[in-house]
């Protein structure tokens, strides 16, 4: 006869078995999991690696312009040294000229008082041969300092023009 209870040990057999089917989920739940997670740090790793390439890319491209603009600097600033050292030598050349046209100008203020005392010496008299060398001397004088003026002025706008083409570089 067949018996519709079960002994202790069959029991005992069904729920060691049970339990075991409820760990064997519980473990392929806990795989699945990490499985999933597995995944998702792959996904990100993949992700990482390329904003790192894009990274190193972008650095790469920054640290040419950063050595591009050193260099610049470097060629700005020696041709900002070559501009000090024209203005300073322009200058000096315009005291030069400052001096010479002093010297020049007090000449022609002596030769004047001469040609005034001559004059007056002589009753208002005019000696032509003195009044072309006060002529000539004018001349001479007013061409030494036109050229001069405009010496130093298209020296000053030749700097200026060098300054402008630095800038504009």
């Amino acid at each position: 006869m067949t018996s519709f209870f079960l002994s202790p040990a069959e029991t005992q057999d069904i729920r060691q078995t049970q339990h075991l089917e409820e760990r064997l989920a519980s473990i392929l739940q806990k795989h699945q999991n990490l499985e999933k997670r597995l995944y998702d740090y792959r996904e990100n790793n993949e992700y990482l690696f390329e904003e790192n390439t894009e990274l190193h890319a972008q650095n790469a491209r920054l640290s040419n312009l950063c050595k591009e603009q050193v260099e610049c600097s470097r060629t700005i600033v020696v041709e900002r040294d070559a501009l000090r050292n024209d203005v300073h030598e322009a200058r000096k050349a315009q005291q030069t000229d400052r001096a010479e046209l002093s010297r020049l100008r007090e000449e022609v203020r002596k030769w004047k008082q001469l040609v005034s005392s001559v004059s007056k010496v002589e009753n208002q008299t005019v000696d032509d041969e003195l009044q072309a060398a006060m002529d000539q001397l004018y001349y001479s004088i007013q061409d030494f300092a036109v050229k001069q003026f405009r010496g130093v002025r298209f020296g000053m706008l030749k700097s200026f023009g060098a300054l402008v083409s630095i800038l504009m570089h």
